[in-house]
């Protein structure tokens, strides 16, 4: 097997290398997110008991938002401004259901909880969470003097997470690879095996990962495998790669709390 390879290694070593780009291309693409029921197939014998409850219980539903709320709301200013919320969350159709709203004894504090639509990581439930977070909250909650905010929840989590690992990526893979080339560079005194270790690692790691997203997130034989795409690749599995590109690491990744208002 290894004779036509070593017979003309140049181009066994240029036919791989093209391969494994190939294979990799999907990774531009990467999309991370929490996956939640609509990843489970239907022919486990809780899915189907459980989504028939969430059909009767909407504010259950995977694609659930709660926004948090500290302000006086004993005041007329606030009051007004969570009717004026939830006016327009229903009337911009962003619920499935009933929007449900809780305090604490003291009234400085308040869940509103919304039903968001779609399935909870997928586009229809992050527009909805970005007009909530960028149109309906600021224009009134955040037009309550000393009034503060933030969304959370599953899609708001899923969101967060997936927009602070392309941010920070970028930094973690630099700092990485040239960490690496650096030690071996030291180790074995060889500019040629320094960059033959980190580009053959990121080539593997890339093409694993582009075979990943090419199944798991587009979708491309999951007929053939049984299992049904949700749009996205489990975010605690692409951490994992985020944070040593060239060795994994066991862990879970942490949820990022919403920004001050």
């Amino acid at each position: 097997m290894l004779t036509p390879a070593l017979r003309r290694p140049g181009i066994a070593a240029a036919a791989s290398a093209a391969a494994l780009l190939v294979l990799a291309l999907p990774v531009l693409n990467l999309h991370t997110s929490q996956s939640g029921l609509d990843a489970l197939p239907n022919s486990a014998p809780t899915v189907p008991t459980i989504k028939k409850i969430q059909d009767a219980f909407s504010n259950g539903r995977a694609a659930g938002s709660e926004v948090a709320i500290q302000a006086n709301l004993d005041a007329r200013a606030t009051q007004k401004a969570i009717a004026a919320f939830k006016a327009k969350v229903v009337a911009a159709r962003l619920n499935t259901g009933k929007i449900e709203v809780e305090a604490n004894a003291a009234h400085t504090v308040a869940r509103v909880d919304i039903p968001l639509v779609g399935k909870g990581t997928d586009s229809v439930s992050n527009a909805a969470l970005r007009t909530l977070r960028n149109d309906i909250l600021p224009s009134t909650i955040g037009k309550v003097s000393g009034a503060e905010y933030g969304v959370t929840g599953p899609t708001a989590s899923s969101a967060d997470q997936n927009a602070l690992l392309k941010q920070k990526a970028p930094i973690v893979f630099g700092f990485v690879l040239i960490f690496a080339f650096l030690s071996l560079l030291v180790t074995f005194r060889s500019i040629v095996i320094a960059l033959k270790a980190v580009v053959l690692n990121l080539l593997s790691v890339g093409a694993a990962y582009g075979v990943l997203v090419a199944v798991f997130q587009w979708g491309w034989g999951a007929g053939l495998l049984g299992f049904q795409a949700n749009g996205g690749i489990a975010s605690w599995l692409a951490d994992l790669h985020v944070r040593d590109p060239l060795r994994p690491l066991d862990g879970l990744p942490r949820v990022h709390p919403e920004p001050r208002a």
